[in-house]
């Protein structure tokens, strides 16, 4: 999104305009992100990218209290679509990037059987987004037909039920001795959706939320913990038996089963570190 219409959203969402105005502002954002992800598929234009559409989920979510049937409320196909794609040659991106470095640290072999594995796969998964944009119509459009769906304003009863439902979600996450990986990511999903709408909900957090979430430093910190976590998880899963058993080459298969070793034990570090700030936020009492 331009800094113009970033501004714009800014202003809006303080004085609580139309939400016509906030999701047609998202939707050219996203647009223009997009665009500029199609000139080459970079991995920074990426990830842009998909935070504009992150931003548009997240308010969406807010907005959506008040209906009766909130599943009336659909991102397009294309756009759901092309999100996921870009997300997974993100994640083979990094992957690259990551190995790349270690080997460069340890001064080891350039695995290439290996990285020419993640370029084909990335390479297909873009052009897929290219099959389908052939197809596809205006990121707009789809904008359009949403905001003939949702109310005109959003309301302060909207934004506490929002909050007070991400509350409990948050809590029942917690509580759980022994938590999945997944149950992190969602733990994550719901402090950035709040992060994502901070103009709207910071003043009404106290009641329903421990006092650290009223503090945007400490849910980019922990958010950025559990994303650091999540991008483990990833690289690990590209280090699975199904990428692996295709490297025919012994030592390069040493070299990445010796990654993932040093891999895991560093996914170990990070839950480590998460579960302790996680009993923090369980210990903070409600403002």
């Amino acid at each position: 999104m331009s800094a113009k219409n970033d501004f714009r959203f800014k202003n809006y969402a303080m004085q609580h305009k139309k939400i016509g105005d906030l999701i047609g502002s998202r939707f050219e954002g996203i647009e223009a992100s997009f665009k500029r992800v199609l000139d080459g598929f970079g991995i920074e234009e990426i990830h842009l990218f998909r935070i504009e559409v992150k931003k548009l989920k997240a308010f969406l979510r807010i907005v959506q209290t008040d209906l009766k049937d909130p599943t009336e409320v659909k991102l397009s196909k294309f756009l759901k679509k092309s999100y996921k794609l870009t997300g997974t040659i993100r994640g083979l991106q990094l992957q690259r990037q990551r190995i790349q470095l270690v080997v460069r640290e340890v001064n080891d072999i350039q695995p290439e059987n290996y990285l020419n594995l993640l370029t084909i796969q990335a390479t297909e998964n873009m052009a897929a987004i290219q099959n389908l944009i052939k197809t596809r119509k205006s990121l707009l459009s789809g904008g359009k037909k949403i905001i003939t769906i949702l109310p005109d304003k959003l309301n302060n009863k909207s934004i506490k039920k929002f909050i007070q439902a991400e509350a409990i979600k948050l809590r029942e996450i917690v509580k759980n001795e022994h938590l999945q990986d997944e149950s992190l990511h969602r733990f994550r999903k719901i402090l950035k959706d709040i992060q994502y709408n901070w103009p709207f909900v910071k003043k009404f957090l106290g009641k329903s939320l421990p006092s650290t979430v009223n503090d945007n430093d400490y849910i980019k910190s922990i958010t950025d913990l559990i994303g650091n976590f999540h991008d483990a998880c990833i690289g690990l899963s590209l280090l699975e038996p199904n990428y692996i058993d295709q490297i025919s080459d012994e030592k390069e298969r040493i070299l990445l089963l010796n990654i993932k070793i040093e891999w895991e034990n560093d996914k170990l570090d990070i839950r480590q570190q998460i579960e302790a700030e996680l009993k923090k936020f369980s210990a903070d009492p409600v403002s």
